[in-house]
């Protein structure tokens, strides 16, 4: 089979995988594969995306959704268990959420009136931009949100940003030409990211919360961050 993956997961067990993808041109859906085993199997969620695996179990998803700029969708946000169900509707034109800790709460990025808006809990702005916001991560502790943050549409470079709960905004590391793909280390002392200075193979750096950054992996072609398994070691 030929496709795209649009984003993975690890579920809270460390081992099992869920994400979205599109293979042989037929419409995104959500699988799960178990690392400790082979095969995969779908979730029974046809032209579903997946943003996002809480630590309870649930996943938030996107219905309805229309491709907008690199991998990013915009569509209804709804949240379904994965142990399956119909998603229960939360949110219209969110483009990205991520659940909090105690797996109860999402923060989301949305559309309003042309400018993408970082939203924790729903509807609280904690940042808005005229330019767009990927990949949106919520802190071990809860107490910040990790985020690509994007000067310009349809370009994907950009700056690593983290904001506090009150909106206080600081950038944690810069000069990009393009980046995909964010998460934090377990310990929340590390924000890991996929990222080029130049050209188009994106290597993961890791950068802690004082801005010391390091380079943590390279793959022949490039590489795009998706999550690092709860059960990781730690930095």
């Amino acid at each position: 089979m030929h496709g795209t993956v649009y984003s993975a997961r690890f579920a809270p067990d460390g081992h099992n995988v869920i994400y979205s993808a599109s293979w042989d041109g037929t419409p995104v859906e959500i699988f799960s594969t178990d690392l400790k085993s082979t095969g995969t199997r779908k979730m029974e969620l046809p032209a579903t995306h997946l943003l996002a695996v809480s630590s309870s179990g649930e996943m938030a998803v996107l219905q309805a959704a229309d491709p907008r700029f690199m991998l990013t969708m915009r569509g209804t946000l709804g949240q379904v268990p994965l142990a399956g169900g119909s998603p229960r509707q939360i949110a219209e034109k969110v483009e990205w959420a991520d659940w909090a800790p105690h797996g109860k709460t999402l923060a989301i990025v949305r559309d309003m009136g042309g400018k993408r808006r970082l939203e924790f809990p729903l509807a609280h702005v904690l940042y808005q931009t005229a330019g767009w916001i990927g990949h949106p991560r919520i802190s071990p502790k809860g107490y910040t949100i990790a985020f690509l943050d994007h000067p310009t549409q349809a370009d994907d470079q950009g700056v690593v940003s983290l904001v506090d709960l009150a909106g206080r905004k600081r950038v944690l590391s810069t000069g990009w030409e393009s980046e995909e793909g964010l998460a934090w280390s377990p310990a929340g002392t590390e924000v890991w990211f996929s990222a080029t200075e130049a050209g188009l193979e994106r290597r993961i750096y890791a950068v802690n919360l004082s801005g010391r950054q390091r380079l943590a992996y390279r793959a022949l072609g490039g590489v795009t961050l998706q999550d690092i398994a709860p059960t990781a070691e730690s930095s």
